[in-house]
């Protein structure tokens, strides 16, 4: 609707000015349709393979070129190779294998109306006929892993997927060279170490809401293309915090808060409970239903200090700040309390001292609608 409103903005402002100063000003009138336009090009295999001997030593590269509404436009396209003694690239778009090299970059182009876009692929060249041809090439979770990612400090460095590729012959080709690519690098990112490596790794973004991110790899071996999807769901925290605040209020009575009083979580999650100042105040947690409290003994997701204290299941029972102890990652761990939650559904949970209330919410973003990003 936008662009067909400035087209049309565009064409009607000289009859405007024209009528009105009877005289014709075509500068005003914008150069070009925006829609005839390269937004960006496109090659539809990120990785090439090919061989020195025939008959896999050519292949039609395939590369589109896309306007702002992301459709597809006729256009010229430029080809140009890097390594020219490794190969070369017709005006038709057809790659051509010389010689045997470790890989090389190719470019394509296009030019319309001194608008270029362009886009690189990379090429693996290798020495001899093809040793087999592909069967499967794939992103696979981990047996007993699902296609979900739970967002925390451990899990956001990072968590490995293997790549598989396989051949009619061969188990594993390594020397098939394959391209990786997030939907939205903005939330989680898919890399690999090397070109040949055996597992890809995914890194979730800091801040990452929970939503639904799609892992894509691809690669063209011997003139023919492979390609798959991985929908990955980056799931709610497996980690949190809830501040117990004591305060005195307008009318001097002591008052006690959970802050905050909800708190979302995936499945798994450790929430560990943080009694700040005073120090000398009395906090506990107990659970309008305490049976899926589980403890926090042995959870990677709970940070080893906060079980120094409590590592049991259930309510968490009254508890101060230890003044006592000389050793400060003590007296931190002192003031803080955890249990782990395995199973979805809203954890109320209260104190009983001076009728402070809140809630865990434990999402299961797979199986629950209502938890899934965008609902």
């Amino acid at each position: 609707m936008t662009s067909k409103l400035l087209r049309a903005f565009a064409v009607a402002l000289p009859l405007i000015v024209s009528s009105a100063c009877n005289v014709e000003r075509k500068s005003l009138a914008i150069d070009g349709d925006i829609l005839k336009m390269p937004a960006y090009v496109k090659f539809e295999y990120g990785a090439y393979n090919l061989a020195t001997d025939s008959p896999y030593n050519t292949v039609n590269l395939s590369v589109k070129v896309y306007n702002v509404d992301k459709q597809e436009i006729d256009a010229n396209i430029d080809y140009e190779a890097t390594n020219l003694g490794a190969m070369s690239i017709d005006s038709n778009g057809v790659l051509t294998a010389k010689s045997s090299v470790s890989g090389s970059i190719i470019w394509a182009s296009t030019t319309i109306d001194g608008v270029t876009r362009r886009d690189s692929a990379f090429v693996n060249i290798v020495s001899g006929p093809p040793p087999d041809f592909v069967k499967k090439l794939a992103l696979e979770v981990l047996p007993g892993d699902s296609a979900k990612m739970g967002f925390s400090n451990a899990l956001a460095r990072g968590k490995n997927i293997p790549i598989v590729r396989e051949g009619i012959n061969t188990a594993n080709l390594s020397n098939l060279k394959v391209a990786l690519y997030s939907s939205d690098p903005t939330k989680i990112t898919i890399t690999q170490a090397s070109q040949a490596a055996t597992n890809a790794n995914i890194r979730v973004i800091a801040g990452a809401p929970a939503s639904v991110v799609y892992l894509h790899i691809n690669a063209f071996a011997y003139g023919q293309g492979f390609r798959d999807s991985l929908m990955y769901t980056v799931g709610n925290m497996v980690s949190g915090y809830v501040s117990i605040v004591g305060r005195i209020d307008a009318r001097g009575n002591s008052v006690l808060e959970f802050q905050p009083k909800r708190i979302v979580v995936g499945l798994g999650a450790c929430i560990a409970w943080y009694k700040h100042d005073p120090a000398s105040w009395l906090a506990d947690v107990i659970f309008e239903d305490s049976n899926n409290v589980s403890n926090p003994s042995g959870v990677r997701e709970c940070n080893l200090n906060y079980q120094m204290y409590d590592a049991n299941p259930g309510n968490i029972a009254l508890w101060t700040v230890d003044t006592v102890t000389t050793d400060d990652l003590q007296r931190v761990a002192s003031r803080m309390r955890s249990r782990v939650f395995t199973k979805p559904g809203v954890f109320r949970f209260r104190t009983s001292q001076y009728g402070a209330s809140g809630e865990v919410y434990v999402c299961d973003e797979v199986n629950d609608n209502t938890c899934r990003p965008g609902n």
